[in-house]
Formats: C-alpha cells, structure tokens, sequence
C-alpha cells in the first residue's frame, strides 16, 4: 500500500512529466501499429500482383523446423543448406516441363 501512495503521490507531484510519459508511449504504439500495417499492406500487395495478377501459382519451400519455437528464435540456423538446394534445383530441372518460373529468395 506505501508502494501505491508514493507512485500516486510521484504522478501528482509530477504531473507534466508523466503526461509526457504516457504522451510518449502512445505515440510509439501508434507508430509500431501503423509500420506493421504497411508491412501488411505491402505482402498483399506482392502477393496480389505475382499470384493473381500475373497468373503464377506459387509452391514455397522452406525448412520444416522453420516455424518451431526454436527456428523462431534464430531463423539462420534453420535455412535450407546446400544439398537440400540442390536437391531443390534437380528436380526443378527434371520437371521443367510442370514448373515454368522458379524464384530463389
């Protein structure tokens, strides 16, 4: 309870600088809030154009333990490596005649 009386007492006495606080907070929420909508907006819009647009159906391949808590925390250790890819790429080549457009990213 002494704990609340003085963070109360702190915020009246120091009313400008916790407007401030909270002024300052609320600004950098709204900033993340809004940069992520871009990001948003900007994978459908890519995503509008290659699929839909251009008429290109799109198989991803990516690492399976990509999505684990794991690969979620470090991404680099879970890329696909040299032999997968170049598994990858033979059979793109053996079945060019079913794949038209192949993309590395």
């Amino acid at each position: 309870m002494i704990t609340f009386k003085i963070a109360f007492r702190n915020v009246w006495k120091n009313w400008r600088q916790s407007v401030a606080s909270v002024v300052s907070v609320s600004a950098a929420f709204l900033t993340l809030a809004l940069f992520q909508g871009y990001l948003l907006d900007v994978e459908g819009l890519f995503s509008s154009i290659y699929r839909h647009r251009a008429m290109f159906g799109d198989a991803m391949v990516e690492h399976r333990d990509l999505y684990t808590p794991e690969g979620r925390s470090e991404p680099w250790k879970h890329l696909i490596d040299s032999k997968s890819q170049k598994f990858i790429q033979d059979f793109v080549e053996r079945n060019s005649d079913l794949v038209t457009t192949r993309v590395r990213f």
